[in-house]
């Protein structure tokens, strides 16, 4: 929150300094006085300048910076007793995922529906129902004319 004030009370320093300007070029007689809006120039540049400083001054002390190293897990465990057999199940677990391979699909596997192909309940309660799983795993959906539907131009535009 200090921060928050802290750029608060800079916006309203600045404020302050273009509401003064502005009062001045009202109540001056020429307008375009050159000498005027130099310093009004320099003026707001010096403040800028001075709540820059003022932001690098306070630095990055809100910033924290870590090794980014892994840290050790930690296991809720009771005693040595648990803590063995959570280390083998732990062991059985990565070597099954290392031993265990995904079964070969074939691209002509088509999914069985109890719903007749093209008809509003096929197409609510299984739309995947004529899908055939490639062998990179995506399901391949061919649809024909008939589960569109109507789809006549003048249709469309109404």
């Amino acid at each position: 929150m200090p921060k928050f004030f802290d750029q608060w009370n800079t916006r309203l320093g600045l404020e302050s300094i273009k509401m003064r300007h502005m009062l001045e070029e009202y109540s001056s007689a020429d307008k375009d006085d050159q000498k005027r809006l130099a310093s009004q120039k320099a003026e707001i540049q010096a403040y800028i300048g001075k709540s820059q400083s003022h932001e690098k001054a306070r630095g990055m002390k809100d910033v924290y910076i870590t090794d980014h190293t892994r840290k050790q897990e930690r296991f809720n465990t009771l005693n040595a007793g648990e803590d063995q057999d959570f280390f083998k199940y732990a062991q059985s677990v990565a070597e099954f995922n290392a031993t265990s391979t995904t079964p070969e699909t074939s691209t002509q596997l088509e999914y069985s529906s109890k719903y007749k192909r093209g008809s509003l309940a096929q197409r609510m309660f299984d739309p995947l129902a004529s899908a055939k799983r490639l062998s990179n795993g995506t399901l391949f959906v061919e649809v024909n004319e008939a589960e569109l539907g109507d789809i006549s131009e003048d249709r469309l535009r109404k």
